[in-house]
């Protein structure tokens, strides 16, 4: 094949390409830039923990079939799935949930309220699923992920 035929080939496939990794938002080079007490902790039994210094200011690297970075987040090679869900899905439902009343019913009111408070403007939100964590990333817009972990919510920003 003549390099102008590659160099045509080219062009007519970089939109495809193109479009295609517009499709999959999350991949790339994040770093885990801080992190929050989650809405859900119960204030009468906070939980103590060392996730932020072991997690804040690493670097977590997504692609369509791995993920890599700190224990819990990288594993390697992995089945990853991307779902979209409503504010009261996020977090496994801990906008959603009465800290006091866990069990309890659903508020999706409350849910959509601290939502928008974490900066989500609409859903539903595009969220990953790895194949080998049961931590899931909510993308928040296209530069920043969320993600819930022992009662925080921890921010990743696209480097």
């Amino acid at each position: 094949m003549s390099i102008r035929h590659l160099a045509a080939l080219a062009i007519f496939l970089m939109p495809a390409a193109l479009a295609h990794a517009d499709d999959f938002p999350f991949a790339g080079t994040w770093k885990i830039t801080g992190a929050i007490h989650a809405p859900w902790e119960d204030p009468a039994r906070p939980m103590i923990t060392d996730d932020e210094e072991r997690y804040v200011n690493t670097l977590v690297a997504i692609a369509r079939d791995s993920i890599k970075g700190p224990e819990l987040l990288g594993c390697g090679k992995t089945e990853v799935t991307v779902e979209t869900l409503p504010f009261a899905g996020l977090f496994e439902g801990g906008l959603a949930a009465d800290p006091k009343d866990p069990a309890g019913a659903y508020d999706e009111a409350k849910a959509s309220k601290l939502a928008r408070e974490l900066g989500f403007t609409s859903e539903p939100v595009p969220t990953l699923f790895q194949g080998c964590s049961e931590i899931s990333l909510h993308l928040r817009d296209a530069s920043t992920l969320l993600f819930g972990l022992d009662n925080r919510i921890f921010t990743m920003k696209k480097q």
